[in-house]
């Protein structure tokens, strides 16, 4: 966990002000519909507004007393929370910390986050930031409120972490083979009409494996799925060369699972 990263409680102020019914409250205020208005880059400094379970469940960890198992924190356990450790800004090396630390620069951290909305802004593309490296719902949180498109993550288990916190669009940028994620992606899809998820696919065998599954577990709707291409001597993805666009190498299904 991360205490309280600076900026935070401006971005969610600004959500609970713009946001209603909808996730993002952009797009004239309408539910998240997978089709945001690109950006100019004289507007991306303004942050967006979060998804209402985002903030929920943000301040909950926030205002949580740290919890013996978490690092770092030493005498802190049990007796502090992120809310409080904010609030009083101690000295670094007087918070009562146990070292190693990695501490972020909120000058950077915003530089950052500004610089990378303004490039896509200029360049017309839409970012999904990975959230493997950090697993920080926070520093996700932040990336939304600069125009994100999603989150993109390498396993099922971090696509159900930052899924726990309520973020709404989350790629997986893997495929997707076994039964009990498959069951579990096809539950929550079922269960919020609003999540997105998007998952990638190599060659029918994985076509198939997530069609088969998906029939045992109906999401209601097609899951989307990306064909990995890749390279010669690559330990994934499919031949460059493949005919992904043939009918006959894909499995033929009246209504398909994946698309």
């Amino acid at each position: 966990m991360i205490a309280e990263i600076p900026g935070m409680a401006d971005i969610e102020k600004a959500s609970r002000r713009k946001c209603r019914a909808g996730y993002f409250g952009i797009l004239e205020q309408k539910p998240y519909s997978g089709r945001l208005r690109r950006r100019s880059e004289a507007d991306v400094t303004e942050p967006l507004p979060l998804p209402p379970l985002v903030v929920e469940r943000l301040g909950a960890l926030r205002e949580r007393p740290i919890e013996p198992t978490e690092k770092g924190f030493g005498s802190l356990r049990g007796r502090a929370s992120a809310a409080s450790l904010a609030a009083a800004r101690p000295p670094l090396a007087e918070a009562g910390l146990v070292y190693p630390l990695l501490t972020l620069r909120e000058s950077a951290l915003a530089n950052n986050l500004a610089a990378m909305a303004a490039y896509c802004a200029r360049a017309g593309v839409a970012l999904a930031p990975h959230g493997k490296t950090a697993m920080s719902p926070e520093l996700a949180a932040r990336q939304l409120a600069h125009g994100a498109w999603g989150i993109t993550v390498a396993s099922i288990g971090q696509l159900q972490a930052y899924r726990a916190f309520g973020f709404p669009r989350l790629l997986l940028a893997n495929e997707l083979t076994d039964a009990t994620g498959i069951a579990w992606l096809a539950g929550e899809l079922a269960a919020d009409p609003g999540f997105e998820a998007y998952c990638y696919v190599d060659s029918p065998d994985g076509v198939a494996i997530l069609d088969a599954q998906l029939r045992r577990h109906p999401a209601g709707r097609p899951l989307p799925v990306l064909v990995e291409i890749g390279y010669a001597a690559t330990p994934a993805g499919a031949p460059a060369a493949a005919p992904t666009s043939r009918r006959s190498r894909w499995p033929r299904r009246r209504r398909p699972a994946a698309r």
